[in-house]
């Protein structure tokens, strides 16, 4: 028999709850107003994990008559767990008003605060949380954490000392002791905290894999891949950070087709599938790979995600690049540039309007190129070029000049300034940048004959036969005779 001595336990059998929810069910058909019977209905649905039911009968049983803090703690629980903080925390502060020592009422407000990152008041509340409970170590795990996130470092670090006291020599200890170093970027010494948690419990991820985290900012990528596989090996289905440094040092050692299992993984774990960074990677990958279709289809599917990462579309546009669709790498790479007014994108550009033979276009953005980078050779060569082909031959050798002063080891330069120079009647000077551009390829016979079947094929165009004959000097002559 149920009477109103009776009290729930938690502890009652799937028999047991089914009787008292019959039992209070009958009460409050009787009486819709019984708050007695509408409490016991909401603690039962609670107990049972129907968190919409239990709210509704809480909430009645709280309109129903005078508040109890008992209950406003329930419910507050409640809507924690449907992840509504702030009506959570509304419950949780009558509560406290009820009865202003309620503990495990305190270390919620705390606890909604610093979810809903307000962590003034998450401390101030911890902090009240200590006074009634000074050596609880889950209260000074927070306020650590609190005087983390606001900057306090001192606070920080005194509080990390009591917290290391209370919780004597632990896994998890440890693992927070390495966690602020690595705030701080003192890898070193985090990594010594997070190796000896593994001594105290290698069972413990965490320090596996910020271990792992410590070793790949030291560059030793093979020991991070090592930890990070352990951490992987410990726990295969809740590890999407460690799956990522994993296909990360095969993309570190130029193993791109090894990388794409743990990033398929990775991007297969996420519960959210919204992590434009590992289709990213897969992009990259795949491009690397030559498996264009499936690089493109990533890189789009990031590329819904987040619009606005402009290395992304200029991704996208190196691969309609390679598909040799420079229509839509152009449109790609216009979009990037418009969001990020980089160097390289421009450089792109430039070379999608080349490649379309939109020579005024294209030397547009050469020159806004050079606007960013003067000394850019691709850009200096194409301008020259491009003004060479044209017969505007003052400016084209401007450029193939300051070209010269970037890559002194290009032998096409010398030929193109000879050409110039015969074209402006200065043999002597032509003479001497085809003797100089010889010397360069000297020592590769191939070079030689392409060299001078080049220059012959210019100087029979630009110059009367017997001019060209004469300009020839003996070392060039006998170099061509030999070859």
């Amino acid at each position: 028999m149920i009477n109103k001595t009776f009290e729930i336990r938690g502890e009652e059998t799937p028999e047991e709850q089914e009787v008292i929810l019959n039992h209070f069910t009958e009460k409050v058909k009787q009486n819709p107003n019984d708050q007695y019977s509408l409490n016991a209905l909401g603690t039962v649905f609670y107990l049972l994990e129907d968190i919409d039911l239990a709210i509704y009968y809480l909430q009645k049983a709280e309109e129903a008559g005078e508040s109890d803090e008992e209950r406003l703690f329930y419910l507050g629980w409640c809507y924690f767990e449907k992840k509504n903080y702030a009506e959570a925390l509304s419950c949780y502060i009558k509560a406290y008003r009820l009865v202003p020592n309620y503990f495990d009422c305190i270390t919620q407000i705390g606890r909604c605060h610093y979810i809903m990152e307000a962590y003034h008041q998450a401390l101030l509340f911890y902090k009240l949380a200590e006074e009634i409970k000074p050596e609880d170590l889950y209260v000074i795990r927070k306020i650590v954490d609190c005087h983390a996130k606001l900057g306090h470092t001192k606070r920080m670090w005194k509080y990390l000392k009591i917290e290391k006291t209370l919780g004597s020599k632990t896994a998890y200890t440890s693992f927070r002791w390495g966690y602020f170093y690595t705030e701080e970027n003192n890898f070193k010494k985090a990594l010594s905290y997070f190796l000896k948690g593994i001594e105290y419990d290698p069972t413990f991820i965490d320090n596996w894999s910020y271990a792992g985290w410590c070793y790949y900012n030291f560059k030793a990528y093979e020991k991070s891949f090592l930890y990070f596989s352990k951490a992987y090996e410990l726990n295969p289905n809740d590890t999407c950070w460690v799956l990522n440094y994993m296909g990360l040092y095969y993309l570190k050692t130029n193993r791109e087709a090894q990388a794409i299992p743990y990033f398929e993984k990775s991007y297969e774990l996420d519960r959210n599938r919204n992590n434009p960074w590992v289709l990213n990677q897969l992009g990259w990958c795949f491009k690397r790979c030559d498996r264009l279709e499936e690089a493109l289809s990533n890189y789009l599917k990031a590329h819904a995600m987040r619009p606005d990462y402009h290395w992304n579309l200029n991704e996208i546009g190196y691969v309609y690049n390679l598909m040799k669709n420079f229509e839509k790498s152009l449109e790609f790479h216009l979009k990037g540039y418009a969001l990020h007014k980089e160097a390289r994108i421009a450089k792109s550009i430039a070379w999608r309007y080349t490649d379309l033979n939109d020579k005024a276009s294209a030397r547009k953005w050469w020159y806004t190129l050079a606007e960013m980078n003067d000394k850019d050779d691709d850009m200096l060569w194409e301008l020259a070029w491009s003004y060479f082909t044209d017969k505007e031959i003052d400016k084209a050798e401007t450029y193939f000049k300051k070209f010269m002063l970037v890559d002194d080891k290009e032998y096409h330069v010398y030929m193109n300034l000879g050409h110039i120079a015969l074209c402006n009647k200065k043999e002597e000077e032509a003479l001497q940048y085809h003797v100089q551009g010889l010397k360069i390829v000297d020592s590769h016979n191939e070079y030689k004959k392409g060299y001078l079947s080049d220059w012959k094929y210019v100087e029979h165009r630009i110059l009367d036969k017997s001019i060209f004959e004469a300009l020839l000097d003996k070392a060039i002559v006998r170099t061509y005779n030999e070859l």
